[in-house]
């Protein structure tokens, strides 16, 4: 790696530059990417070297100063160093003359340095701060959020549980509605049916009517159409001819048809008195309310016994439940 002495020569007397290798040069860039003359001198030896990318090595370091026509004026006294034209001027040069040259040089370099370094320092921290800056607002913005979708999901958890306890509300409200029309409907069907029962038996029988006759028979004509007409027929006295067999097919018909009638006439009498019989149970059955908010309300009339009968259905029917229910039932036997 070069060090400040070597480098020193290197400002003082351009043609050294020849006897420098590139990776030398690129290598200090490298460790100081804001020292100017450091790409400067990187563009004068690929330009020596016959490198493509050296005008684009020259704006890098233009880039990196504050005095980009000096910057040029350094490169072209490297350029003409190396091409051999400064040569006699620098044999006839006062060596105090160099001597001051030299020094004015370091000075500016280290001046120029000098400033760039405060100047990227001042830039970086600059930076630094507008990182921070952003870094606080994200910050800010990301807690504001949390919060904002914190408290949206709060509001929405009370919503839910307002919902919820409106609709428990509601549902209990409309089961205890029910058990107290099934009540007062049960009540109203007991005071009925006294109230019937005392009209049937303040009402006096009625007076016996003479029945009228029934007939035990039915129509001859019905049972055998040419017996009732005083007709007589004997089948084996009948013919083959035509009239004969058209008289035994209407005989014949007639006792089919009275059969068939016969018959369905006691299948409809079957049918007819199994309906009525059916819808009879029906009538007489009252279905019962099994839910919980029923035999609590049995329970606040006073009605235990029909509570614990419930209490006990639904145990039978929720088992999950079935030692809340006891314990309801235990309460309404003390």
């Amino acid at each position: 790696m070069m060090n400040a002495d070597a480098f020193n020569r290197l400002l003082q007397q351009p043609s050294l530059l020849k006897e420098t290798s590139l990776a030398e040069l690129e290598q200090l860039a490298y460790e100081y990417p804001w020292f100017s003359t450091a790409h400067l001198l990187v563009a004068a030896k690929k330009q020596q070297n016959n490198v493509a990318d050296t005008e684009q090595q020259l704006q890098k370091a233009v880039a990196y100063t504050a005095k980009p026509l000096w910057l040029t004026n350094r490169y072209k006294l490297f350029s003409n160093a190396l091409a051999g034209k400064t040569a006699v001027a620098e044999k006839e040069t006062v060596i105090a003359d160099e001597n001051d040259a030299a020094i004015d040089a370091m000075v500016l370099v280290e001046a120029e340095d000098t400033r760039e370094k405060v100047e990227f320092a001042e830039d970086e921290t600059a930076y630094d701060a507008a990182v921070v800056l952003d870094a606080e607002a994200e910050i800010e913005t990301a807690k504001l959020l949390e919060d904002a979708e914190a408290e949206a999901a709060a509001e929405a958890m009370i919503a839910a549980d307002a919902e919820r306890e409106v609709a428990d509300f509601i549902e209990k409200t409309d089961a205890e509605l029910a058990a107290d029309a099934a009540i007062e409907s049960a009540d109203a069907q007991d005071a009925m049916q006294e109230s019937i029962n005392k009209i049937i038996t303040a009402t006096p029988a009625p007076a016996a009517q003479p029945l009228e006759p029934v007939f035990t028979f039915e129509p001859f004509h019905t049972v055998d159409y040419f017996a009732s007409q005083g007709i007589k027929l004997t089948e084996d006295r009948l013919g083959n001819d035509v009239l004969g067999n058209q008289v035994k097919s209407f005989t014949q018909w007639l006792r089919s048809m009275k059969k068939i009638y016969v018959e369905e006439k006691k299948q409809l009498d079957s049918n007819e008195e199994e309906r009525v019989v059916t819808k009879a149970t029906e009538s007489n059955q009252q279905e019962d309310v099994i839910t919980e908010t029923m035999a609590e309300v049995l329970a606040k009339q006073g009605r235990k016994a029909q509570a614990i009968d419930l209490y006990s259905k639904l145990s039978l029917l929720h088992p999950e439940k079935s030692v809340y229910f006891a314990s309801r039932i235990e309460e309404l036997k003390q």
